[in-house]
């Protein structure tokens, strides 16, 4: 591959594949006369010419150039005047170039294509065709074009020759002749309109379009009728200035040849029918000494396609001696060119790509591809260097062996500490742990002893009543608060029986005795009143029994049950204040039942937050009657749904409840005008179990709504055989 890519003075390109080919040399500029400062280097040929050829054996020529569009065009600017390809404006090459990229890639508007091309460190290798061999196709397509209409007149006068003899299909033919006519004419006059809309323009530059198709589509259409697009509202001025001079050009080329009998020269052809394809790069640098190829734009005309043309391109920005020495060359690419990219050594690996994330943020709807180049090194004028791709190997590799040490030792550090935090964490929870314990003794230390002095203190009261009683028996016989008295009497000492009863830790009276330590009774926050310990305890004692009732009445349930501890809810105002206000939306806000929860085994880790922030939509379970709550009567049903040793009792509102006997998993709602449903139950043997009379253990209520439903208690259980 030759050096020009990077050495090569601005010049006219030779395209002649013989010098002295008098057909090229007509109207060329001559090479020698053409002399500019040797430090502006805007483009080149970089290669001999290139044939390729199809699967039906069609031959293309083509001469590939390398063109920064922006520095050629300051230059431009600067007096300096001389045509990359002698005879094409610059201007027009660039407006040739962004077409060819505007039809392909549709889903981009010119306006990026314009400022993409012309970046300050883009470069675009551009592959066209010698003028000789498109002269030679405009003849080819005349021919055929010829034999079309030759063929189509035939089949007309046949269609003639039957409509006289009165044949069946007379109106079919008149028809089909009439609309064929009726679209000539109209392209006609479309083309003339368009001609004349682009004479009236103010400037010449391109203008945003919406949801219309790229105006380069006549440019590079296959089909030489298609007419030009509408052009719309103008934009500020940037690189596409010329853009309308050149679209009039190109239909006037178009329209030159559409009347043309004679042979075709050189005033026939215009850029537009050279260009074949384009690909456009920038080099860039991600990180220090990290040189990067950054794979922008690539485009084949459709005609010239399956010829090998685009592999050519991949190879040439492949080629270090094109684009210079990089590390890697990345591309986006659109979902129907992955397989074109991993075909040429381009991987979609996310990891390995991680890290140019830097140009996923350009495109979008696109996947980030790369390629890494061999070590194998060509030098700038093609010679190997054997002894440099070995450095460079060895480099590589203790680089790797580098990188791999260290993130060796940050693992290690970082378990080590990890370790080290464990323990600390585990003393911690130690310590604590024992802190809790001593607090929760001295806790129930202080309890009994207020619980003593408030039943000392209630049986002195208990005393001094019956003294008073007694004396005022003697005063005033027959008296009507006597009655009052009495009662208040018999309810003191009701009372004391009942924290007699409490104090007995070892009695018998409730199968083998009766401990309130394994009570958790916490005094209410926010309330002024004092705390009433015995009243905790009576209720928790009330639990345990209907707790211990409702798992005998399963005949299923094997062994003893035993009461371990019972915890109260302490929830938060939010979570009444939620409750209270679904209960005034509901049908009937006064049907409400206590009901265990049938849930809990799911997700176990959730009982603590339920506890202290209520039921949400996280505890919903996925049933057979619906997404929802479940709640159970009998507790040894809830246990199959529950945590192992632990169930939560709850108050439920069920409202307005409804009867289901048809399971739906995909149910959300409650059947229209109720509250709740009411379930033949999970562990149903069968459909249709009787939901009136004496309800069945398996039956279920399920709510949908988790405002309806407020933890009471936890009580932790164990089963005995």
């Amino acid at each position: 591959m030759a050096a020009a890519a990077v050495t090569s003075r601005l010049s006219p390109v030779d395209f002649s594949p013989e010098k002295n080919t008098e057909e090229n040399d007509a109207g060329n500029e001559d090479p020698a006369d053409c002399s500019i400062d040797s430090s502006i280097l805007s483009g080149a040929k970089f290669a001999e010419s290139q044939a390729f050829k199809n699967k039906k054996g069609k031959h293309t020529t083509v001469t590939p150039l390398i063109i920064d569009f922006r520095r050629l065009l300051q230059s431009s600017k600067l007096g300096e005047t001389i045509d990359i390809i002698p005879g094409v404006p610059n201007k027009e090459l660039l407006h040739a170039v962004v077409g060819l990229y505007s039809v392909s890639l549709s889903e981009m508007t010119p306006d990026v294509l314009y400022s993409t091309v012309c970046e300050k460190w883009a470069r675009t290798i551009v592959l066209i065709r010698d003028i000789k061999d498109v002269l030679e196709d405009f003849e080819i397509r005349r021919q055929k074009k010829r034999s079309e209409t030759n063929d189509q007149n035939l089949s007309n006068n046949n269609s003639e020759q039957k409509e006289a003899a009165g044949d069946s299909k007379k109106t079919a033919c008149s028809k089909e002749s009439g609309k064929k006519k009726d679209k000539s004419d109209k392209d006609d006059v479309a083309a003339n309109g368009e001609i004349e809309k682009e004479d009236s323009e103010k400037e010449d530059i391109y203008e945003v379009e919406e949801d219309k198709p790229s105006i380069f589509a006549p440019v590079f259409s296959d089909s030489e009728d298609e007419e030009e697009e509408e052009e719309s509202d103008e934009e500020e001025e940037d690189y596409s200035k010329g853009i309308n001079h050149f679209l009039q050009l190109v239909q006037e080329r178009k329209k030159i040849r559409d009347s043309h009998e004679g042979s075709y020269d050189v005033n026939h052809v215009g850029i537009e029918n050279r260009l074949v394809a384009c690909a456009t790069f920038e080099k860039k640098f991600c990180k220090p000494g990290e040189r990067v190829v950054h794979l922008t734009l690539v485009a084949v005309r459709q005609r010239y396609r399956k010829h090998g043309i685009g592999k050519y391109l991949i190879q040439q920005i492949k080629d270090q001696s094109v684009v210079g020495q990089y590390d890697a060359i990345v591309v986006h690419a659109d979902n129907s060119a992955i397989d074109f990219f991993e075909r040429y050594g381009f991987s979609d690996d996310v990891v390995l790509n991680s890290r140019w994330d830097e140009f996923a943020e350009q495109f979008t709807q696109c996947t980030l591809m790369s390629y890494l180049p061999p070590f194998t090194t060509e030098g700038v004028l093609g010679n190997k260097r054997p002894e440099l791709d070995i450095l460079l190997m060895e480099l590589e590799i203790k680089k790797w062996r580098h990188k791999s040490l260290e993130a060796y030792q940050a693992e290690i550090s970082c378990m080590n500490r990890l370790r080290s935090e464990i323990i600390h964490l585990r003393a911690l929870v130690t310590s604590q742990q024992d802190l809790i314990s001593s607090l929760v003794q001295e806790n129930e230390s202080l309890g009994h002893e207020k619980f003593m002095h408030e039943r000392e203190f209630l049986e002195y009261r208990l005393a001094v009543a019956k003294a008073a009683v007694s004396k005022a028996s003697d005063d005033n016989s027959g008296d009507e608060g006597d009655i009052s008295v009495d009662q208040l009497i018999a309810d003191m000492e009701k009372e004391l029986q009942f924290r007699n009863l409490m104090d007995r830790k070892e009695s018998d009276a409730f199968d083998g005795g009766f401990d309130s330590s394994r009570y958790v009774v916490t005094p209410e926050g926010g309330t002024n009143e004092p705390y009433d310990h015995g009243r905790d305890i009576a209720e928790f004692h009330r639990l345990t029994e209907d707790f211990k009732a409702g798992i005998g009445k399963d005949k299923d349930m094997p062994g003893k049950c035993e009461v371990t501890m019972i915890s109260k809810t302490f929830l938060t105002q939010n979570v009444h204040e939620r409750y209270e206000m679904r209960l005034q939306h509901l049908k009937d806000p006064t049907f409400k039942m206590r009901l265990y929860f049938c849930g809990s085994l799911e997700h176990p880790e959730r009982i603590q937050e339920i506890m202290k922030n209520g039921f949400s939509e996280e505890d919903f379970s996925h049933g057979e009657y619906g997404r929802g709550l479940y709640f159970s009567q009998f507790p040894s049903k809830a246990a199959q749904f529950s945590a192992l040793g632990k169930m939560i009792l709850a108050e439920v509102a069920l409202g307005k409840t409804e009867s289901v006997l048809k399971k739906d998993r995909a149910r959300v709602f409650p059947p229209r005008g109720f509250d709740s449903i009411v379930v033949p139950g999970r562990l149903a043997p069968s459909e249709g179990a009787p939901l009136s009379g004496t309800p069945s253990l398996n039956q279920e209520y399920v709510i949908f709504d988790a405002n309806q439903a407020v933890p009471l208690n936890m009580i932790e259980f164990t089963t005995t055989a």
